[in-house]
């Protein structure tokens, strides 16, 4: 669309004023689009096909790696916990121990739901007590989903124990959005008495996990 004179017209280009394919990435100056002629969240989900993939060649800086990139979390059980005779039960590891990168481990409900598809290292140790020589097993299970991921057992066979603390790890792969672990214990005792988990920051149970890819 011409003009006469120095003076641009004011009426703006539409679209039927461009060729279909007359402007090519040839005739764009290498980076003369650059982020600073962008304007602010221009560039969202309607402009992106998120279901395409991207090839990323730089390089990502600031606190938001870690929260996003690299979920992490280690809590521990902060009271004793009294539980039934052979029955396994939901630990209640309700107090971070230093870190819970991308707050991923809920203290309220045990569970730890990482928003990042991945493999993780995912560790437990569990502190079974059911009074003094009454201890005829104890276990410790960390669930996908609420099916057995693994399981330690400790058996004491014809003889008795007092304190057993079972650990368990495992490598976990969890798809980022609804997967998620949690921490199980179970008290064995041989004639009743009063079990419990106990809880504690350093002999108490704790679970941890980690991105390793």
């Amino acid at each position: 669309m011409g003009y006469l004179g120095n003076v641009r017209p004011t009426i703006a280009l539409v679209a039927d004023d461009i060729t279909d394919g007359a402007v090519t990435s040839a005739k764009i100056t290498a980076d003369a689009v650059t982020s600073a002629k962008i304007g602010a969240n221009q560039i969202g989900n309607s402009e992106l096909d998120l279901t395409a993939a991207y090839a990323f060649t730089g390089s990502l800086t600031g606190a938001v790696v870690n929260n996003m990139q690299h979920p992490c979390f280690e809590a521990y059980s902060s009271t004793n916990l009294a539980v039934s005779d052979a029955t396994e039960t939901a630990i209640q590891i309700n107090t971070v121990a230093g870190y819970n990168v991308g707050t991923a481990f809920n203290t309220s409900t045990y569970r730890f739901t990482p928003q990042v598809g991945g493999h993780y290292f995912v560790y437990a140790r569990v502190y079974c007590f059911a009074g003094n020589d009454n201890l005829s097993q104890a276990y410790a299970t960390i669930k996908k989903n609420g099916t057995n991921a693994i399981q330690s057992h400790w058996n004491f066979y014809s003889g008795r124990g007092s304190v057993a603390h079972p650990f368990a790890s495992t490598i976990i792969g969890l798809n980022g959005w609804s997967d998620y672990v949690q921490l199980f214990g179970t008290i064995d005792a041989h004639s009743g008495g009063s079990p419990y988990l106990g809880g504690g920051v350093s002999v108490g149970s704790y679970f941890g996990a980690f991105r390793i890819n």
